[in-house]
């Protein structure tokens, strides 16, 4: 009977190890190995053969950089193959290949070992990064690239010249762009290449132009002077005099819930003839604007710094008149009798004044701008162009049209000059400010409102045991 017993429980150790060969078999197109991680993959090829591997990413990411190393045998190497696509490891024992999975969100994937031996590797499935700054710098003439793992590559351009630049690249499937900063702070897209073509300005001789380069592996972007760069006409700004005349102590919010203005739409704003601006009509609820929610655009502050730091020396803004020149005011000494009438929430009346600014000066700041505003609604993209200005603007729905705030003090008799260029908001509905790429005064400066198989139970042990210490991380990631 122990006899039997004994030949019963052989079998069953037989079986449990052809169980496990079986399974360590796996690596066909029809049974790969599964990874389960995103990071610290293994798979043991032997020499010689080509096995599979998959992974399912359930995160939803358009594209992964399936990133390889093996140490085994770096001479021989190792080919990764990918769809169509088929990249051969480095020096090193490395490999990298940017793909995106399939409508499952699978990525199936085989490794072909060279060796004469069996060979282990790693496989990590990497984020993609948005954008890599090469190394390699463009000049005027032909350059040959190549990019990086990234979606985009940047490549600097330096010009020995200041003029208006013509870039183009030579492949269809390429994607010329333009980005906005530096080599050592990149700032966003300013814009793409239309017909593999665009412009470009360097205004001043040392500026860092960032081009970039996608949707292929290597190409030859080709940089060709086009003519030489005119500067625009400096702007002479000269002091806003204001329309209101605000007081201190005399202001304060009406009854009832303030409703903020949905600048998701268009919306009509009129100014009315008691000077102050209406929502939907001239007979509209009177508008309120909150001057001090938001860091960066807090008028008091501008003023009366509360940290310690300097009070604005200038607030300068531009616009286009109807002449279609650009002019400019600085809203200095005008805003300060504002920030001194504010209530202890922040808050006025939305007059023609304030418009003005918030227009001009709000512009030229880049409040409106997704890459440089304070204002989260901005941020996030969640505007109409012609209601950015209202960001901060309210009303009581059902509200009175009439300020609550009675006998305002009488305006100077001729608060305007008549040789002052033309107003930009004489119509009801206030002109509406462009977006600039980057908020500049006159001096070109940023300006600041404030300043392996296995047969015995024994052998499995062993492995177990052994891998624990055979993990090895992928260093060269792109």
């Amino acid at each position: 009977m122990k006899k039997l017993l004994s030949i019963l429980c052989i079998a069953l150790l037989l079986c449990s190890a052809m169980t496990l060969a079986v399974s360590a078999a796996a690596g066909t197109p029809e049974d790969p190995v599964i990874f389960s991680n995103l990071n610290f993959n293994m798979i043991k090829v032997p020499a010689g053969e080509t096995h599979y591997a998959s992974f399912t990413d359930t995160s939803g990411a358009a594209k992964r950089q399936i990133s390889i190393n093996s140490t085994t045998d770096k001479a021989a190497g190792y080919v990764l193959t990918y769809g169509e696509t088929t990249e051969a490891s480095d020096e090193n024992g490395y490999c990298n290949l940017v793909a995106s999975p399939d409508a499952n969100g699978t990525y199936l994937l085989a490794i072909t070992n060279n060796s004469t031996k069996q060979a282990t590797f790693f496989v990590n499935f990497y984020d993609v990064s948005p954008y890599e700054i090469s190394e390699t710098y463009l000049y005027v003439g032909e350059n040959a690239v190549t990019t990086s793992m990234a979606d985009t590559t940047l490549f600097a351009f330096e010009p020995e010249e200041t003029a208006v630049y013509e870039v183009s690249v030579d492949q269809d499937a390429a994607v010329l762009s333009h980005w906005n900063g530096s080599i050592f702070f990149v700032t966003g897209l300013n814009k793409e290449a239309v017909d593999g073509k665009m412009e470009i300005t360097c205004i001043a001789v040392g500026q860092s132009l960032l081009v970039g380069l996608s949707g292929v592996s290597a190409a030859n972007i080709t940089i060709t002077k086009i003519s030489d760069y005119v500067p625009p006409a400096a702007i002479e700004y000269e002091k806003y005099t204001n329309k209101h005349f605000p007081q201190p102590n005399t202001f304060k919010l009406p009854e009832g819930e303030l409703t903020a203005v949905d600048i998701k739409v268009a919306q009509t704003v009129v100014l009315g003839a008691d000077g102050f601006y209406h929502y939907g009509s001239a007979d509209g609820p009177v508008m309120y604007v909150d001057m001090t929610g938001v860091a960066f655009a807090d008028l008091r502050e501008c003023y009366y710094p509360s940290s310690g730091g300097f009070a604005a020396d200038r607030m300068r803004g531009t616009y286009v008149g109807e002449d279609g020149n650009t002019y400019g005011y600085d809203f200095l000494d005008a805003m300060r009798l504002y920030a001194d009438a504010l209530d202890s929430e922040g808050f006025y009346y939305l007059t023609e004044d304030i418009a003005n600014y918030l227009q001009m000066y709000g512009k030229d700041q880049g409040w409106y701008n997704p890459i440089h505003s304070p204002f989260d609604a901005i941020i996030n993209g969640e505007y109409n162009e012609k209601s950015a200005w209202l960001v901060t603007s309210y009303y009581v729905p059902n509200g009175s049209s009439e300020p609550v705030t009675p006998g305002e003090p009488n305006d100077p008799s001729d608060p305007s000059d008549p040789n002052e260029p033309n107003e930009p908001n004489e119509p009801n509905e206030p002109g509406q400010p462009g977006n600039p790429d980057v908020p500049t005064d006159d001096d070109n400066k940023p300006e600041s409102p404030a300043t392996g198989d296995v047969t015995s139970f024994g052998a499995v042990m062993a492995l177990l045991v052994s891998s624990a210490g055979a993990l090895t991380f992928c260093k060269k990631r792109y």
